[in-house]
């Protein structure tokens, strides 16, 4: 809240999550306030075993096709 009272925008980077992270990551992006882009990576590009089930957007994060999320 004190970067949204100032007018700073925000942006979330942490390329290296688990399942937990990315849900986490998801959540704090969609305040207001978070502008930036938030990265995300193919957790099997990292980990061997991921022990969520894959990362399943709801319906209104859509994944373009160079993989940017659109809240919305």
């Amino acid at each position: 809240s004190i970067c949204r009272e100032e007018g700073i925008d925000c942006w979330i980077s942490s390329p290296l999550s688990t399942g937990v992270g990315v849900r986490a990551n998801l959540a704090l992006s969609s305040l207001d306030g978070f502008t930036g882009p938030f990265e995300y990576h193919d957790l099997n590009d990292f980990f061997a075993q991921e022990h969520l089930d894959g990362l399943e957007l709801p319906p209104e994060i859509l994944l373009d096709e160079d993989k940017t999320l659109r809240i919305g």
